[in-house]
């Protein structure tokens, strides 16, 4: 059996989890901006730790809520 490519897994991956992280986050990097670029680096490390998607994600809008997005 072949392996599957990015080009096949990509999208299965998307219609099984609904969106990625950066959507659910309202993060979009189309522009370069050092600010958004930061926040995506922010809810990496969350969502690349030990710890419940549920509870990065808490964890993510409590830093955004708090003003702690910025570097």
């Amino acid at each position: 059996m072949k392996p599957a490519s990015l080009k096949q897994i990509i999208p299965r991956l998307l219609q099984w989890k609904g969106k990625t992280y950066a959507t659910e986050l309202d993060i979009f990097l189309t522009d370069r901006n050092s600010g958004k670029i930061f926040k995506w680096f922010l809810a990496a490390l969350l969502f690349g730790t030990r710890i419940s998607e549920e509870i990065a994600r808490r964890t993510y809008r409590h830093f955004q809520t708090n003003g702690l997005t910025t570097a």
